[in-house]
């Protein structure tokens, strides 16, 4: 009995000790770290990637298992105090807890915080497969509490983690500004880190523009037909179909300087869906060299087209 005692109040301490630890990891983790070691092939940084991005299941997770780690603790106290007293007492039960209070503050709660807020990304990883298996233990209670969580977000119109991030964000806007007024930013630097936190989660529908503003009706048009549409439109960028349906866009300036006909200068279209959000649809068109791109919607209909001048433009404007 004494052994079992003992093993539920040590297990007791080091679950409170592991998730209040990874919790206090999680909200101190470098997200950039972790993707730059998830493309190296890492797959606990792939993993705690993936719960950055789920963090309600994340946090159901550690509410769970630190309920769990404060039922084991108490019941090991509860036991162990009328094991030594020999029969059961209120009043040892109730001095017993507040007696070892200290101990479970300290080394459950306070030094496992202090050390992953020191040392998060170490720590987040050296502990990631362990937090994965209890994740993977208990995700069928931690999804319930999930689903309640989505359904309060209905009830309410707001959802706790959007209240989080705009809380980050006023937290990132106090330390640009410290930097500013220390000198370790320039004003156009602090200018361009706002403009990016504010512009990049935006819906790329807010920067589509009219398919008439680029898309030639002719199919297969000339170089002439390109030149004067482009010239009416006051555009760089042209948009057409070819015989077989497919869709071209051509630069003028490389129409210009091209020796013959538009099969040299022309390029395929891509596509991106209208559900997308600035940040993604940039990084999409900067790493396919695309200077425009279709936006559609989940019918493939087309709802316009961006350009990549305009999404960068985005990031300078105040």
């Amino acid at each position: 009995m004494i052994a079992i005692v003992i093993l539920c109040f040590v297990t007791g301490i080091f679950l409170s000790a592991f998730f209040s630890g990874n919790e206090t990891g999680f909200y101190r983790v470098t997200r950039l770290r972790l993707v730059m070691d998830g493309l190296k092939g890492d797959k606990v940084a792939k993993r705690l990637l993936w719960l950055t991005n789920n963090p309600s299941l994340f946090v159901a997770t550690t509410l769970i298992g630190n309920n769990i780690a404060n039922y084991l603790t108490s019941l090991a106290i509860v036991l162990g105090s009328r094991l030594v007293v020999g029969r059961p007492s209120l009043i040892v039960d109730i001095l017993a807890p507040i007696a070892l209070a200290p101990i479970l503050f300290i080394y459950g709660e306070s030094l496992p915080k202090r050390l992953f807020l020191k040392m998060p990304n170490y720590l987040l990883r050296k502990s990631g497969l362990l937090f994965m298996f209890f994740f993977g233990l208990l995700l069928p209670i931690s999804s319930l509490l999930w689903t309640v969580g989505r359904m309060m977000e209905k009830l309410m119109g707001q959802s706790p983690v959007k209240v989080r991030l705009a809380l980050a964000r006023q937290e990132l806007d106090e330390i640009l500004q410290e930097g500013h007024d220390t000198g370790i930013l320039q004003k156009g630097q602090r200018d361009l880190a706002n403009s990016m936190f504010s512009c990049v989660n935006r819906p790329i529908r807010e920067f589509v523009k009219p398919s008439a503003r680029f898309l030639i009706k002719q199919v297969d048009p000339t170089p002439t037909q390109l030149k004067e549409f482009a010239r009416r439109q006051k555009v760089g960028i042209v948009v057409y179909n070819d015989a077989a349906g497919a869709s071209h866009y051509v630069k003028i300036i490389d129409l210009l300087i091209a020796e013959s006909g538009t099969d040299s200068s022309t390029s395929s279209l891509i596509d991106v869906s209208d559900k997308e959000i600035h940040g993604s649809v940039l990084v999409k068109m900067q790493s396919g060299k695309q200077p425009i791109a279709r936006v559609v919607d989940q019918q493939k209909k087309i709802v316009g087209f961006v350009t990549i001048n305009d999404l960068s433009s985005g990031l300078f404007s105040r």
